[in-house]
């Protein structure tokens, strides 16, 4: 077996892994992000929490598509380029899985109050203004968190 073939088994596992991956994760997440916004019941603050996640998810599941799509774009561009779109791509995936980290620590954290402040009056609009606070302050966290990973990414891949 050439590398040539190699290569092209390769973008055909990808190919039909990747994609079906991507699809099946962007219409879950879209279907839940409308349950979520639609219904009466699940409008207490934390499902902003679990929203996130799921725009998050959604990011995650893009980045297959941008993967597959990288490996044909790709096949005669220059090595910056390449370069340019794998710190890119890095980039992204770090920041998501922060983001995806930090809001499950921010759900445990306010579960953790809920069960522990019980007795406490709670105000929804309160609440709702903290946790608009705490998302903008996850996702700032996470991309500002993600920037060395361009760096260390040139270290250890040349």
């Amino acid at each position: 077996m050439t590398n040539l073939s190699a290569n092209l088994s390769l973008l055909n596992i990808t190919s039909a892994t990747c994609l079906p991956v991507g699809i099946m994760g962007i219409l879950t997440d879209f279907f839940l992000l409308v349950i979520i916004s639609t219904s009466k019941s699940l409008k207490d603050p934390i499902y902003r929490i679990i929203a996130n996640i799921m725009v998050c998810d959604c990011i995650s599941c893009l980045q297959f598509f941008v993967i597959f799509l990288g490996l044909h774009l790709l096949k005669d561009s220059t090595f910056h380029t390449s370069q340019i779109y794998c710190k890119t791509l890095m980039y992204s995936m770090y920041s998501t899985y922060n983001v995806s980290a930090l809001n499950l620590k921010a759900i445990s954290v306010y579960r953790y109050e809920a069960v522990v402040k019980a007795s406490r009056i709670r105000f929804k609009e309160l609440e709702l203004r903290k946790i608009r606070k705490l998302l903008v302050l996850i996702w700032a966290t996470s991309c500002l968190f993600s920037i060395p990973s361009c760096s260390l990414m040139k270290q250890i891949f040349l």
